[in-house]
């Protein structure tokens, strides 16, 4: 067994909640698992996210908009945005570590 975390970019194309089977107000789990006909989604390359108890993203950014430069630098910058949030990921694990410890 293996198994790998993808974020999605999701969209509902519910008009009226009333239409929505689960009555949910916001995209969660259970459109994925229904089949939910009003689900799409697509790819959400080069993000980084904080996600609450049920996987949903409560915050987010995504390399793009004012970060966007020329075609030419996009690869680096992209390659540059990746190694800055590895680097923030990995700072955050290693911050709570030393915090739990001294607790």
């Amino acid at each position: 067994m293996f198994y790998n975390h993808i974020l999605l970019e999701a969209y509902c194309t519910v008009n009226e909640l009333k239409k929505c089977k689960l009555h949910n107000e916001h995209i969660s789990i259970e459109c994925f698992s229904t089949h939910c006909k009003f689900l799409s989604y697509t790819e959400a390359p080069n993000e980084i996210a904080l996600v609450d108890k049920n996987g949903v993203a409560m915050h987010f950014i995504g390399f793009g908009g004012d970060m966007e430069t020329t075609d030419d630098e996009r690869c680096n910058n992209i390659k540059k945005w990746n190694s800055i949030c590895k680097k923030k990921i990995d700072d955050a694990y290693d911050w709570y570590m030393a915090d739990h410890k001294k607790q």
